[in-house]
């Protein structure tokens, strides 16, 4: 019996500490055969703009900066505004570039040119709080971006006096903001890149509009391109277009709405923004008298416009995009064709006060307003350097076309022919002259020419030419 006792004892102390069969592991999930979500792409730099060999010999002109896009996250995606920068060099702190883009966590790209002095290796960097790239030529010199391989500084072969493409980029995480551009080689030395040695992206010729048979039936404004034919961009009823020089922004002349302030429902002419292909047409004035003859500042940020007031004048206005106009001039007379200085920071115009058209310009506060062109003048046009001004007059006996040197007051002649010219124009390059022109029968069509009045050209064949605009 104690044997027995003694079996079942040693029985369950067994069964106590044997161990039990473990249940099988369970079987591993067959993969997944939906498509798994790949992560976000890295921002790479956006390619250089289309360039020959034409392209690469800089204008006759220093540089004047850099085309600059400014976005509203870290990802160079939601852009808000472009502008004209003269350079790279900027110390924000805790605040925001411009309006619209919030005080961290923005982006930002420059692009276009830059024009080496020496036959040299140049190296690049830059000073960026938080994090900076800089791609030349298509090569990536420097980048600090995340979780990208670190490189403080690179080296190139550049070529003097030649053009070469430049990309910039900033990316702002959190707290205080700045960006500086460098670069130096054995003969420059280290030094913010100036201005003068920056261009934004360019073509030879550019972007022309032009308007055909006035505020008629018939008046439209067309886009014509160095690639293309005309492309109508608007409906009846339109003239008197303009383009900024970045040309990104486009304004033009049109009755096609009623004035709220006009109890009759009169329609009247007003001030129209597109966008230089013809999208996104949009009234931007309105008032019970005309609104006419539009200039658009370099960047497209400020407009310059002729407005009828109450006691008959015409006076100049100006406004920035999107704001209040004030308006510039009281003096009894016309004061028409505004034209805004490449610098934003006066606008010139012509004006019959005296009795006879001259050429007057105006600070953009209003300030300051003074004779520009000594005699009889009209039609005032800057040079994108912002030196020269060209102008039409009769001082010769006939109307011809003038420019005069800004700096030292000295006018040259640039024609002398019995044709009637008028609206001219710098090319964006400032390498040209165009305006209008007329022909055999009374026909008007847009004419190029190089500075000295050679090797004329016509542009258009339409024949009925009344206004146009020459932009990037």
């Amino acid at each position: 019996m104690l044997r027995f006792a003694a079996w079942l004892i040693l029985l369950g102390l067994l069964l106590a500490v044997w161990p039990s069969q473990a249940a099988p592991p369970p079987k591993p999930k067959p993969p997944s055969t939906a498509a798994q979500p790949k992560p976000p792409p890295k921002p790479t730099p956006p390619p250089p703009p289309p360039v020959n060999a034409e392209d690469m010999t800089p204008p006759a002109m220093p540089g004047f900066g850099l085309h600059g896009e400014y976005f509203a996250d870290d990802a160079l995606t939601k852009l808000v505004f472009t502008r004209l920068d003269a350079k790279v060099e900027f110390q924000w702190g805790g605040g925001s570039p411009g309006p619209g883009v919030p005080g961290d966590n923005f982006t930002c790209r420059w692009r276009g040119y830059v024009l080496p002095q020496y036959a040299e290796t140049y190296t690049f960097w830059a000073s960026a709080d938080d994090y900076a790239r800089i791609t030349v030529d298509g090569q990536l010199l420097m980048t600090t971006w995340p979780n990208e391989p670190r490189k403080e500084r690179g080296e190139i072969e550049l070529t003097p006096d030649t053009l070469h493409t430049i990309v910039v980029e900033h990316r702002e995480a959190g707290g205080g903001a700045s960006m500086a551009l460098y670069w130096s080689s054995k003969s420059q030395p280290a030094e913010v890149i100036p201005t003068e040695r920056l261009y934004p992206p360019r073509m030879r010729i550019g972007k022309v509009l032009y308007a055909t048979a006035g505020l008629g039936a018939k008046g439209k404004v067309y886009l014509l391109t160095p690639t293309e034919g005309p492309k109508e961009l608007t409906q009846a009823g339109a003239a008197e277009p303009t383009i900024n020089w970045m040309g990104d922004t486009a304004l033009f002349t049109a009755c096609w709405h009623t004035s709220w302030n006009d109890p009759k429902t009169v329609k009247n002419t007003e001030l129209y923004s597109m966008k230089p292909d013809g999208a996104d047409q949009r009234r931007i004035t309105s008032n019970f008298y005309p609104d006419m003859m539009p200039a658009l500042s370099r960047d497209g940020r400020r407009v310059a416009f002729v407005a009828d007031t109450a006691n008959g004048n015409r006076d100049i206005y100006t406004m920035v995009m999107g704001g209040r106009p004030r308006q510039l001039t009281t003096d009894a007379g016309m004061d028409l064709l505004p034209v805004i200085s490449p610098d934003g920071k006066q606008v010139a115009f012509q004006t019959n006060r005296n009795g006879r058209w001259e050429i007057f310009a105006v600070n953009v506060d209003g300030t300051g307003e003074a004779p520009l062109v000594e005699g009889v003048a009209w039609s005032p046009a800057y040079s994108p350097d912002g030196k020269k001004l060209l102008f039409l007059s009769s001082r010769g006996g006939q109307t011809d076309l003038y420019q005069m040197l800004l700096e030292t007051q000295e006018v040259i002649r640039v024609t002398n022919t019995p044709d009637v010219e008028s609206n001219p124009l710098y090319s964006p390059d400032g390498s040209e002259i165009a305006f209008i022109m007329s022909g055999g029968g009374g026909k008007t069509d847009i004419h190029v020419m190089a500075l000295d009045g050679k090797g004329l050209r016509k542009m258009t064949d339409t024949g009925n030419v009344v206004s146009f605009a020459w932009g990037w």
